[in-house]
């Protein structure tokens, strides 16, 4: 059973990652989304990703941890992570974890790919 575990999208300067799993908790996944986004990354050259979690129920703690290194490493190359399609089990999550105060959350991915351009 091969399934890419994030479809991506180009759009412009943007690449698009969807994560195509409904429950990120085991290392293991968390790992095979850091390294598809990674390669895809490298392979890109992108700065600028826009992330669609319209197909992610939940995820736990140390998904939160991948987000922020990956947020990190972006910005330290002069790009961003931008967050849409979040749900309101994760919205809780990002609330809690003030993760709201990290990262430019949008309702629609549109909005998330547009934001890149101001």
């Amino acid at each position: 059973m091969s399934t890419q575990i994030v479809d991506f999208e180009q759009k412009g300067t943007v690449l698009i990652a969807r994560p195509q799993v409904e429950f990120i908790f085991e290392t293991e996944t968390v790992e095979a989304i850091k390294q598809a986004i990674q390669t895809r990354l490298t392979e890109t050259n992108s700065t600028q990703v826009a992330m669609d979690f319209s197909k992610v129920q939940t995820f736990a703690s140390n998904f939160i941890g991948m987000l922020v290194g990956l947020k990190r490493k972006l910005g330290g190359r002069g790009g961003d992570l931008r967050l849409s399609g979040i749900n309101e089990r994760l919205m809780e999550i990002i609330n809690i974890t003030r993760l709201d105060q990290v990262f430019s959350i949008h309702d629609a991915l549109d909005a998330s790919v547009k934001s890149f351009a101001k």
